[in-house]
């Protein structure tokens, strides 16, 4: 899998420290608020200031599972590799960590998709076997603050190990951008304590 900025807001600071001051000043002087600042910021509730900066990603190798996953996130946008226009047999069956008979099963319904795909059978009529673990690129562009929530609620060790993946390496596309902000986001056990009650894995995020 893999996570690569397609485009990104070019100066997020501005932008959230401009939206932050307009909130209680007439005139917007051109001072960048700190770190610290942020922080109080976003951990006090005071979150639509983020909304002001944005980034687009490129997210390959990732599962359909996945997929149907991250896009409960509804105020992301998410464009998909379509089964209903692509020949699926394309892309690569995401099968580590499953036994040889679960792999062997998953071929048979890609090997019968085919077979269907041949014989004229419509692929948005085929896709319907084909299993979870296929593969699916895609595009995910969101605000930082809804970057922030996903990154916050998905690197939870409660999360599939996939979705724990993902979220890093966007987590490291998201420093590289906004370092300032970012740096200090995370899951709840980072950054205000762990919010699971008695399902918490009772350990802590080490990053």
């Amino acid at each position: 899998m893999n996570v690569t900025t397609i485009w990104a807001s070019p100066e997020p600071l501005k932008s959230v420290s401009m939206a932050a001051k307009q909130t209680i000043m007439r005139e917007v002087p051109d001072e960048l608020l700190s770190q610290k600042t942020l922080k109080f910021l976003w951990l006090a509730g005071h979150r639509s200031i983020f909304e002001h900066a944005a980034a687009s990603f490129y997210l390959t190798g990732v599962s359909r599972s996945f997929m149907a996953q991250i896009r409960t996130h509804r105020l992301a946008s998410f464009t998909c590799s379509s089964q209903h226009y692509q020949d699926y047999r394309d892309y690569n069956l995401l099968s580590a960590g499953l036994d040889e008979e679960a792999v062997q099963i998953m071929q048979a319904a890609i090997k019968k998709y085919g077979e269907m795909v041949d014989a004229g059978v419509p692929k948005e009529k085929a896709r319907q076997i084909l299993p979870e673990a296929m593969e699916v690129n895609m595009i995910m562009t969101a605000n930082a603050r809804q970057l922030a929530y996903m990154i916050n609620l998905r690197l939870c060790r409660r999360n599939c190990e996939e979705m724990q993946q993902v979220m890093g390496l966007l987590l490291q596309q998201c420093k590289e951008w906004f370092p300032v902000f970012f740096d200090f986001i995370g899951p709840d056990c980072l950054m205000t304590g762990c919010s699971q009650g008695y399902m918490t894995c009772a350990r802590d995020y080490k990053g």
